[in-house]
């Protein structure tokens, strides 16, 4: 398999310098309901993905196996699939994209579902798989067409610890893009995926750090791919074209730091204060080794992207970069509410209440594309 330049590579870097960022505070501010919990004809159990795009909200309510559409005033358009292993049904429902068709990946089962807008069920087709470490195969997650027959998706990490003691792992997500006919044509990006393996002489599990996933990717309409490298500090444009990948790879001139001695002792607390007896002194722990500096993107327009930070604080912290001025600003956003998508001026994404309901939320973008730089 062919592979892109050393820039995608995961390097050593130093800490973010947030001092040189403007930071928008909103932690405080309130989140406008979109659609209630208990919508018409039904309540949410547990969202996973809110999609926003010209047609309306689409939500993927895993708690319930099903995905609604909504129009920007609630009222509930349609709603696709229901739990099962038929045609048509899922198990874990994420949305992949909405154009002309719906698709929805199902990673419990490794296919993915396509329905049309009105509700016809279109096709379900088992995912594109990969060999795993240790034996088997890993689905291709979210995996998204691009123009020119080209698929980009993601072979998710891989992690398994038996008794006796064995730990067999790939802790690495890896974005790739297969060409037309499915073909593997290039890693487009590995990255850590935030989480920690820890094994004793006894028991063995995986804990979630605040480091997060040491990378992050999505999509720009059907031409290109962005690919966010969260410890270098790095954000790469690719473009599938004529066969070949071309791409343009922007420092970000913030980084991410590195794991200390006090964030695993911190880390080992957690996991000691997850069981109820008393673990062995000798723990092993393979951890991230860097604090990430883009745990997710979303990309707000072609030149404007929000990236999430690993943080300790519970409230989401989003460096907000615009690639056309290099104009960088830090968002702080409250912590009962998970941005996921950017439309129309809006913040799109989960609210949850002081009983832990979920419903869609939405909040002023703060951040406007100014047209052209401002003169000396």
């Amino acid at each position: 398999m062919r592979r892109l330049p050393t820039a995608f590579l995961l390097a050593a870097s130093a800490q973010p310098v947030w001092g040189q960022m403007d930071t928008l505070d909103l932690s405080r501010d309130a989140v406008a309901t979109v659609v209630p919990a208990e919508y018409d004809g039904g309540f949410f159990a547990r969202i996973g993905d809110v999609v926003v795009n010209d047609l309306g909200v689409w939500v993927g309510d895993a708690g319930n196996n099903e995905v609604l559409w909504f129009d920007t005033g609630g009222n509930l358009l349609s709603s696709y699939g229901r739990e099962g292993s038929g045609p048509g049904e899922w198990m874990n429902p994420g949305i992949v994209s909405i154009d002309s068709i719906l698709t929805v990946g199902d990673a419990r089962q490794g296919r993915y579902v396509r329905y049309s807008l009105d509700g016809r069920h279109l096709e379900t087709v088992r995912a594109q798989r990969f060999a795993a470490p240790g034996g088997g195969e890993k689905p291709l997650v979210d995996a998204v067409p691009l123009a020119g027959g080209f698929t980009v998706g993601m072979i998710p990490a891989n992690y398994r610890i038996s008794f006796p003691r064995e730990a067999l792992y790939d802790l690495r997500n890896h974005v790739v893009l297969l060409a037309p006919g499915g073909e593997p044509a290039d890693t487009l990006l590995s990255f850590h995926w935030g989480e920690a393996g820890w094994t004793t002489n006894v028991v063995g599990a995986v804990q979630s750090t605040h480091f997060g996933a040491a990378g992050a990717w999505s999509v720009l309409g059907d031409t290109a791919v962005v690919l966010a490298d969260g410890i270098a500090g790095t954000l790469t444009i690719v473009s599938p074209q004529a066969g070949l990948v071309r791409g343009e790879t922007i420092d970000l001139e913030f980084a991410g730091r590195a794991v200390t001695e006090s964030d695993l002792e911190d880390l080992e607390e957690d996991i000691r204060g997850r069981f109820d007896e008393d673990l062995p002194r000798e723990m092993e722990i393979d951890a991230p080794g860097y604090w990430s500096v883009a745990t997710y993107v979303i990309p707000a327009s072609d030149r404007v992207f929000w990236l999430r930070q690993g943080v300790v604080d519970e409230r989401q912290h989003w460096a907000v970069v615009d690639i056309g001025t290099m104009r960088k600003r830090l968002v702080i956003l409250p912590e009962r509410f998970r941005l996921t998508a950017i439309h129309g001026g809006l913040l799109y994404g989960v609210a949850r209440d002081e009983l832990d309901v979920p419903s869609v939320g939405a909040m002023v973008n703060p951040v406007r594309t100014d047209p052209s730089p401002e003169p000396e």
